[in-house]
């Protein structure tokens, strides 16, 4: 039986027995990185049973644990598209599809708007991220800014292309414009404010 120790100011996160060691830290990035060729998602190993998946121009960052429950994934993503598209990473790496948590960490935009991706498994975070997402589902105007960013981040890759066009030869050029234009389309189908449906104030204790 494993345990994970969920506290708010999450990702702190105490992982009892998955067998991540600092000689498995020093090997993954010895071993270096793999990309997947639509979002170009990245999978560092951090041990057998956990894996960092990195996506995006801001290189955002989701862990997945393997556990005997299930897998578990901290924080969702930009939109739904890329947390499925991260989910189906998930999968692939470990060759395993049953989902056992996805724990939010905090409810900034690339950590939570993808959460309808896992609508299908208990969502576990905090009362006051609950209460900040039900909120945002009433008003997304109070997150008019967050829902900008997509639009916002390519009229400067525009603007950086006028600047330097020899910027349409890198290819993280491409995939960037790629990024934002997926996650915008989700925006403007709306986006679904999927809140935690197990919470906690301080302090939870989850078997795994």
């Amino acid at each position: 039986m494993k345990t994970l120790v969920c506290c708010i100011g999450l990702p702190v996160l105490l992982l009892l027995g998955i067998g991540l060691s600092a000689q498995d830290v020093k090997s993954s990035v010895s071993a270096g990185t793999k990309s997947a060729p639509d979002l170009g998602i990245k999978v560092r190993r951090l041990s057998p049973r956990a894996a960092v998946f990195n996506v995006g121009p801001w290189d955002n960052s989701y862990l997945a644990l393997s556990t005997q429950k299930g897998i578990v994934v901290i924080d969702s993503g930009f939109s739904k598209t890329v947390a499925q598209e991260v989910r189906t990473a998930i999968e692939a790496e470990f060759k395993r599809s049953d989902f056992a948590y996805l724990i939010n960490s905090h409810e900034h935009s690339d950590h939570t708007f993808g959460n309808s991706a896992y609508s299908d498994i208990p969502i576990v975070g905090s009362d006051l991220l609950r209460a900040a997402i039900l909120g945002m589902k009433s008003d997304p105007t109070v997150i008019a800014d967050r829902l900008a960013i997509p639009e916002q981040s390519l009229a400067r890759i525009q603007q950086d292309l006028l600047k330097n066009p020899k910027l349409l030869e890198n290819p993280e050029t491409a995939q960037s414009e790629r990024f934002w234009k997926t996650v915008q389309a989700d925006y403007a189908a709306g986006v679904d404010y999927l809140p935690p449906t197990i919470t906690f104030d301080r302090r939870m204790t989850l078997k795994s």
